[in-house]
């Protein structure tokens, strides 16, 4: 029998971190080691969890965006007790359920912030005509680089829904990184060029200012749901054919 399993129960200890809204949830998803004898992506199954469990405690992970406050969390396990029928799969095929998780993150579950950023560009081109004039969007870089991110959004938005396009016949996969790697980075682009628009101003502006935190805020972006980096391997590994 797997370490960890105790009758019809997990009996999960360790610890999860960066869990977003941990303090607010009900419920959780863990992947946990079930087979500590299998290799790597081996051995691993992906349970639901009751974050009422007894054994669970929270510490908050104050983040830069807004100070004194925190939306991630490190969470704690000391043998909690999960049923296995909480288990989605099969026990030890976490992995591949996680995949499946993970390419509709990556995919599909940024269509909304595909919209908003949108508008957040044509907002930013309304900025620049009335802070540098209309000349400056013809003739300047801010122009010039507005001009790019329309252009840019437009296409990360072709891109999800061609993945949404195919989910409807199966699971986005690997292809879901190439949306993901390149959004994450735009929306650090169009974030920055709101602070070019503002210009030196923008040294002055309090830590709740709607241009500053949303620019703090798209650092944890390349982060979130795989680095830049492990995206980057993805895409060549595995939708390129790459080598390691």
């Amino acid at each position: 029998m797997p370490r960890g399993i105790v009758g019809d129960e997990l009996v999960v200890n360790g610890s999860k971190i960066w869990t977003s809204s941990a303090h607010l949830a009900d419920w959780q998803e863990l992947l946990v080691r079930t087979d500590p004898a299998a290799p790597k992506h081996k051995g691993i199954s992906w349970v639901i969890c009751d974050m009422q469990t007894p054994g669970i405690e929270l510490r908050p992970i104050l983040i830069m965006t807004a100070p004194g406050h925190h939306h991630f969390n490190q969470v704690f396990y000391t043998d909690v007790r999960i049923p296995l029928s909480n288990v989605v799969g099969e026990v030890n095929d976490g992995w591949n359920v996680a995949m499946s998780t993970l390419g509709f993150e990556r995919g599909t579950a940024g269509m909304l912030e595909n919209i908003r950023y949108g508008a957040v560009v044509e907002r930013l081109v309304d900025m620049a005509r009335q802070r540098l004039g209309a000349s400056a969007l013809e003739n300047d870089d801010i122009g010039q680089r507005l001009a790019q991110l329309r252009a840019e959004v437009t296409a990360v938005r072709a891109m999800t829904y061609r993945i949404a396009s195919r989910a409807a016949i199966a699971p986005p996969g690997s292809e879901a990184s190439l949306a993901r790697a390149f959004f994450s980075q735009l929306q650090q682009r169009i974030r920055r060029i709101a602070l070019d628009i503002i210009g030196p101003d923008s040294i002055e502006l309090p830590e709740d200012d709607p241009w500053i935190r949303p620019y703090l805020r798209t650092y944890s972006n390349t982060i979130a749901a795989g680095t830049s980096e492990i995206q980057r391997n993805i895409i060549g590994e595995r939708v390129l054919g790459l080598p390691r």
